[in-house]
């Protein structure tokens, strides 16, 4: 069984690469690669597939971009990134991804099928389209600390942390 994976959910294109990017600066921190227990994955706008990254995994941390936008209540610790509270989201409000299968939608259908991993993070990051780089510095930093923070370093519960 895995550990721990890291997964950055996004596509190619502007500011949706925000996960992608993410994964890309994780990969090159010593403390976090030095571990084999952690994967390092980048996924293209997976939808249901997401699902199959679940299975045999103690803890799954997903990093995608978000829009901040006063309907969803975020647990912010930063303004621009937000650790992402499932069970706070007003689903009803939320529209299907023009890509198929958005990763809430992902996510309840795992929940649905009981195949959840035991702990599961959600992180957003706030992008500007009119960044030059998708994320900055700053919110890199602030992310790894987030990262450090949220990894499973002892036994494994079968805690859901959304």
């Amino acid at each position: 069984m895995i550990h721990s994976k890291i997964i950055g959910v996004g596509s190619p294109f502007g500011a949706d690469r925000a996960g992608w990017d993410a994964i890309e600066y994780l990969q090159q921190q010593t403390e976090l690669n030095s571990s084999q227990a952690i994967q390092f994955i980048a996924l293209d706008r997976p939808g249901p597939a997401l699902i199959d990254h679940f299975r045999d995994t103690q803890q799954v941390i997903l990093i995608d971009a978000v829009k901040g936008e006063e309907k969803y209540k975020y647990k912010s610790e930063v303004d621009t990134i937000f650790e992402i509270d499932l069970n706070t989201i007003d689903h009803s409000s939320l529209t299907t991804s023009t890509h198929g299968l958005g990763v809430i939608e992902a996510i309840d259908l795992a929940k649905a099928l009981n195949v959840l991993p035991p702990k599961l993070n959600i992180i957003g990051i706030e992008t500007s389209e009119s960044d030059n780089r998708c994320i900055s510095e700053q919110k890199l930093r602030v992310l790894l600390e987030i990262i450090e923070k949220t990894l499973v370093k002892d036994k494994p519960s079968n805690e859901v942390v959304d």
